[in-house]
């Protein structure tokens, strides 16, 4: 019996596909949506075709293949959404990236592209993911807790 929710094909085309160009659409910096950033990438550069969307409409248009394609398209194009943090202000960051906490990705379909959207906080938890794992490179200890010497607070 065949799966009907089998992902596998879409994903495969994806990971088969050369990093595609993304496009920056928008990014809130005030009012009710601060911190979530829109992009967009073309469906043709991941491989995949209206007919692909429309034959794994069910698969596509779920949490599980926006995480997923969101965390794939950011990581690999992390330098461009560092950008966006590094050109806010200070007092600005605190506001936009840790007002809230990203939970998942939005997806939408539009004109050949898919466009997904995020919350400025996932960045910050790359960023500290990334850290974390070069500390333990450095240190392999480092992954116990920290805990003062005796006699220190």
């Amino acid at each position: 019996m065949t799966d009907t929710w089998d992902v596998r094909p879409i994903i495969r085309k994806i990971v088969e596909s050369d990093v595609p160009p993304i496009e920056i659409k928008e990014v809130q910096y005030e009012g009710a949506l601060i911190g979530k950033v829109t992009f967009s990438v073309s469906i043709a550069n991941l491989n995949l075709s209206h007919v692909d969307l429309q034959q794994h409409k069910r698969q596509v248009f779920c949490t599980f293949f926006a995480n997923f394609l969101g965390e794939l398209l950011v990581r690999e194009h992390i330098d461009k959404f560092l950008q966006l943090l590094t050109e806010l202000k200070s007092d600005d960051y605190l506001e936009i990236v840790n007002s809230k906490k990203h939970r998942r990705f939005g997806l939408e379909f539009s004109s050949g592209c898919l466009i997904l959207s995020f919350h400025m906080s996932f960045l910050q938890d790359i960023l500290t993911d990334d850290l974390k794992k070069i500390k333990v490179e450095d240190d392999p200890d480092s992954t116990q807790p920290h805990r003062p010497h005796e006699g220190h607070a």
